[in-house]
């Protein structure tokens, strides 16, 4: 049985999977919305004072806005007419980008960091986020679903699971996704951290951080890969 029924799993909760949580101080906003004029395949991270902005592409003009605030400050812009809330985001975000159209309706919902340490019971496999939640910073916690899919997928067809059939799944799925979802975890952990820290030694670090982003390419290309395919990968090949 495969459960991927959400971060507030009762799959989850009826098989009484271990569950660890940490809740954050912030809260997050979705909102769909259609830009004018603008790069189809470029995303934008964003590190304001209330916390990390992303802008992820979806297809032609049409962007996945996830604004992390303050949980009220969240509430408070959900419930926002349209026209009020496109003139609340063009306040913040990146010069350039001008908002046509809110394709949805923003929601607003608190933040934490989740983790089953065990995946499976059995006969029953956790993926996407009733296994795992993190903050969205980066968008990791989309890409690290789409790995419990493509994970899952390649032991249910590999050449093993057909010698030794479906009972050998779960564990090995476990085993398999654990490095990521953890390094992950502590890794977007660790930037929320980081970004929302004004002590001198970690603006220091984090100013570092910034400037390796902007002249280093071979930085930037290894911080995609770690994003893109998961930090595993890094021990395999470096990208040249």
């Amino acid at each position: 049985m495969i459960a991927a029924d959400g971060p507030r799993s009762p799959t989850r909760t009826y098989f009484k999977f271990p569950w660890w949580t940490h809740s954050y101080s912030q809260g997050c906003l979705t909102a769909k919305i259609r830009f004018r004029n603008i790069d189809s395949e470029k995303a934008f991270e964003c590190f304001r004072p209330e916390g990390p902005l992303a802008i992820l592409p979806l297809g032609k003009t049409d962007f996945q806005v996830v604004w992390s605030a303050p949980l009220h400050q969240c509430r408070q812009l959900a419930a926002l007419e349209t026209s009020a809330f496109l003139d609340q985001l063009c306040t913040i975000l990146p010069n350039g980008l001008e908002p046509d159209a809110l394709l949805d309706s923003p929601a607003a919902f608190p933040l934490e960091i989740s983790f089953a340490p065990k995946l499976h019971q059995q006969n029953v496999v956790l993926v996407g986020e009733s296994g795992h939640r993190c903050h969205p910073v980066g968008g990791q916690g989309l890409n690290l679903c789409w790995r419990d899919v493509e994970t899952l997928l390649q032991l249910m067809t590999s050449a093993s699971c057909a010698r030794r059939g479906l009972k050998a799944v779960p564990g090995r799925y476990t085993r398999l996704r654990f490095f990521d979802l953890l390094t992950v975890g502590l890794a977007t952990d660790l930037l929320v951290r980081l970004f929302s820290n004004r002590q001198s030694a970690v603006l220091f670090v984090r100013r570092l951080g910034l400037f390796m982003l902007k002249h280093s390419r071979l930085f930037r290309r290894v911080s995609l890969q770690a994003m893109s395919d998961g930090p595993s990968t890094l021990l395999h090949n470096l990208p040249k």
